[in-house]
């Protein structure tokens, strides 16, 4: 078996997130075998015990509802819906994590049963956890991926305040401009949210968002270890010790970023040949496997430097030619050229950008 499965492969376990969906819609007088069109779904699928589906299933039903529920809050009320109760076992065990931080490592460890379409990766700078969410299986249609931002940011907050009683306070940075339904933003995430365009953000600011798909938090340490006043250590281990052999894969995209990230960290190479003789293919399927979920090689490649150097420049405030070191370019000069053809900007201005709002 290989370690990732592919758009079409049918392995999420999805049933409870879809039936949410269908309910919803009921609700807003849309039959479900319309919002189901073209999903290769039937209503009655959904109560079928582990009926899994696949991410060409899931974005379909997504790009159905986005089109036939012209209701801006969707994304937010399902987030608010699922967490914490419709996850069952998962739910358990995330109701007794010590803490956020503990919480976020049991969402990595078990993705792919709690929330396989996105995955995180963290960095820990100037007592603040910089989560990056990236999409994890293929690349959608923006429709699709602003649905799945809202979504997931309502899903965020409402973990957040469940186990905190509190909002804290903390930023979600949105890639994409502020969109007309601005209320849903207000009434879902009270003030912690900004959006690439936002000059008064810290995070980013116009000229960057030319090729941003990622959702971006920013919290402080102490707020994910703040203990959570009620867990049971004995209950999750109860709980994890049933699930020894579920399915640890990964989406594609998700996999190949990982060995990318893998490569660059230890200085190797980072070229699409490597990369498919390390996934035991030639670089011809890769090629075609890549394309078939909506990217490249290229733009995989691209998308995790952009990433990492808007942080190191940023917030870290390392110097071209660190951040050209370790991201493995090859000199600086080639650093500051792809830099400029990602954002449109300089690496140095964007350095000065945020230096003049901080």
């Amino acid at each position: 078996m290989t370690p990732f499965f592919e758009q079409d492969d049918k392995v999420l376990n999805s049933q409870l997130l879809v039936i949410l969906l269908v309910d919803i819609a009921k609700q807003r007088g849309v039959h479900p075998d319309k919002l189901l069109k073209g999903t290769k779904l039937f209503y009655a699928d959904l109560f079928k015990e582990k009926k899994a589906i696949s991410q060409q299933q899931f974005a379909k039903l997504i790009n159905n509802t986005t089109k036939l529920l012209n209701h801006a809050d969707i994304p937010f009320l399902l987030g608010s819906r699922l967490f914490p109760t419709q996850l069952e076992q998962m739910g358990a065990i995330l109701m007794n994590a010590r803490n956020l931080l503990d919480m976020l490592r049991i969402i990595r460890c078990y993705q792919q049963q709690i929330f396989p379409y996105m995955f995180v990766t963290q960095k820990q700078h100037n007592q603040h956890h910089h989560l990056f969410f990236n999409h994890a299986i293929s690349h959608e249609q923006p429709r699709y991926q602003q649905f799945m931002f809202e979504f997931l940011a309502s899903l965020l907050v409402c973990a957040l305040k469940w186990r905190l009683k509190e909002m804290p306070k903390f930023q979600i940075v949105f890639p994409y401009a502020q969109p007309e339904h601005i209320e849903q933003y207000q009434a879902y995430l009270g003030n912690n949210y900004h959006f690439i365009t936002t000059t008064s953000s810290r995070l980013f600011f116009n000229e960057t968002a030319k090729q941003l798909n990622y959702l971006y938090v920013s919290i402080a340490s102490n707020i994910l270890l703040t203990p959570f006043a009620e867990y049971n250590s004995a209950i999750k281990r109860h709980y994890i010790n049933q699930l020894s052999n579920l399915e640890t894969r990964v989406g594609l995209i998700q996999y190949v970023q990982g060995l990318i990230a893998k490569n660059i960290a230890k200085k190797a190479p980072v070229n699409l040949d490597y990369i498919a003789n390390a996934m035991h293919m030639s670089t011809a399927t890769l090629k075609r496997k890549l394309a078939s979920h909506n990217t490249s090689y290229q733009q995989l490649l691209d998308h995790y430097r952009q990433q990492q150097a808007i942080f190191q420049l940023s917030q870290q405030g390392l110097s071209n030619d660190k951040v050209a070191d370790a991201l493995n370019f090859s000199d600086t000069t080639n650093f500051r050229r792809s830099f400029k053809r990602w954002t449109g900007v300089t690496p140095s201005a964007l350095k000065q950008s945020f230096a003049s709002i901080k």
